[in-house]
């Protein structure tokens, strides 16, 4: 056996190995175990310690490659020990990336629902805002169709909003007059934030347009209705007015009684002379007479502008019937229009004053202008259980049946352009209202119309 392993070893120094083949077994096949005397035990780790490093540091396969001129070791480990060894920790590396994976997209995933639920509520609170609104508010993509809408726009279209996305915008304002609608949002899309005003049956609207720079949303449209707004500015106007009239009032009437009680003072003086004739006298007493009656008109005047604000007063209805004629009397002259009162002259009753005026105005002046010429016109109150009736009556044009729905809405007038506001008798209706009273028409279309008021006596 050793003279083959030399052979072998010559063989392989002249370099004619691929010429021959081993056939035989190689030296020391099987492991070899080395024995230490009980007395030894300290050289036992010593050298167990140096085999392992021998064994790790390949020695053996250098002896055996340098002395015998093979390759095969001498000892060949176990295969499959090393295999399954490989196979357990490549498992156990395959679990634990399995693992980490898992557990991460878990996290993941917890992290997505939280993230998702978060984006949800968000959502939802943001459409309960967007819904709370109290303008009509729609989002239009550019082709101007309807992405969404908030409640208070379908709630005024009678629609959901199932039914109106991706439809025209014009489905929301299908109530509405078309051409108003169509005009001013072509005007509130020419520049971003103008407002268009306009005007559909009894109310009036205001439209604003912006542009989002947002994908898919293009246009967010916004719709106010703005009549109580109208009409409270045009009343501050009015009360503007009427506060800077009454201003002017009193200081023409302090200008006009001086010369007034001059012109009646030297009257007296005239009369007191003894040489004057009977003509003279009876020019004095013209000039007194009417010094004296426009000194009354300046009173009314004065009566009539007088702020009693809230303030409730014991009023004579006969007086206020008188007064309220007086300030109207160059228009009834003008139209030669006969005055009738039907009234108790000892009919008292608690109101504010000046309400009850501004209500008696408006109603007289709308009679005469619906009356021509020698018309008749009549003003009647009565006291009956708790409740005092106010009535004026006229025999003019009368109003037809299809208006007297809107007759007390603001801004619905019958008269001529630039003839009238359209808020003298919504100005009646909310002073009746303010006075806890009710008002009622009559009328037929040319024989004249009657305005009814109930109002409540009140307590002193």
């Amino acid at each position: 056996m050793v003279k083959m392993l030399l052979l072998g070893m010559y063989i392989t120094e002249l370099g004619e190995k691929s010429q021959f083949r081993m056939i035989n077994t190689a030296l020391y096949e099987e492991p070899v175990v080395l024995a230490m005397p009980k007395g030894s035990e300290d050289l036992l780790p010593i050298i167990n310690r140096a085999i392992k490093e021998v064994n790790r540091q390949g020695q053996l396969e250098k002896i055996q490659q340098k002395w015998f001129g093979i390759s095969t070791p001498l000892i060949q480990a176990e295969p499959e020990k090393g295999y399954i060894r490989g196979v357990l920790i490549a498992g156990a590396i395959l679990l634990a990336t399995i693992s980490f994976v898992s557990l991460n997209n878990i996290s993941l995933k917890r992290m997505v629902r939280l993230r998702t639920r978060e984006l949800e509520n968000s959502r939802n609170e943001l459409q309960l805002i967007f819904d709370s609104i109290p303008d009509y508010i729609a989002i239009l993509d550019e082709k101007q169709n309807v992405i969404n809408a908030n409640k208070g726009i379908l709630q005024y279209a009678g629609l959901n909003i199932e039914q109106c996305i991706g439809k025209p915008v014009y489905t929301l304002f299908e109530k509405m007059q078309q051409d108003e609608v169509q005009k001013a949002l072509q005007e509130a899309l020419q520049q971003d934030g103008r407002q268009c005003k306009f005007k559909s049956g009894k109310d009036v609207y205001e439209m604003q347009t912006h542009h989002m720079k947002v994908p898919d949303i293009g246009i967010l449209l916004t719709l106010r209705n703005i009549t109580l707004d109208e009409v409270n500015r045009k009343q501050l106007l009015q009360s503007s007015k009427m506060l800077a009239v009454g201003q002017l009032a009193a200081g023409m009437a302090h200008q006009i009684r001086n010369p007034l009680s001059i012109i009646r003072m030297h009257t007296y003086m005239l009369r007191e002379n003894i040489s004057m004739d009977d003509s003279g006298k009876r020019s004095l007493a013209y000039i007194d007479e009417s010094a004296q009656k426009a000194n009354k008109i300046i009173d009314n005047v004065m009566n009539f502008w007088h702020i009693s604000g809230n303030q409730l007063e014991k009023i004579h209805l006969y007086t206020i019937f008188q007064s309220i004629l007086q300030l109207h009397e160059n228009a009834l002259k003008k139209k030669k229009i006969q005055t009738e009162f039907q009234c108790r002259s000892d009919l008292y009753f608690i109101c504010n004053p000046e309400t009850l005026k501004h209500i008696l105005v408006n109603l007289v002046s709308n009679a005469i202008d619906a009356m021509d010429f020698d018309g008749h016109l009549i003003l009647s109150g009565e006291s009956q259980d708790a409740e005092i009736i106010i009535s004026c009556q006229d025999n003019g044009c009368g109003i037809p049946d299809e208006c007297r729905e809107y007759l007390f809405n603001p801004f619905f007038t019958t008269k001529d352009p630039g003839k009238g506001t359209g808020l003298g008798l919504f100005i009646v209706y909310s002073e009746v209202e303010k006075l806890s009273g009710e008002i009622k028409v009559d009328s037929k279309v040319g024989c004249g119309t009657k305005f009814t008021i109930y109002l409540p006596k009140g307590e002193e």
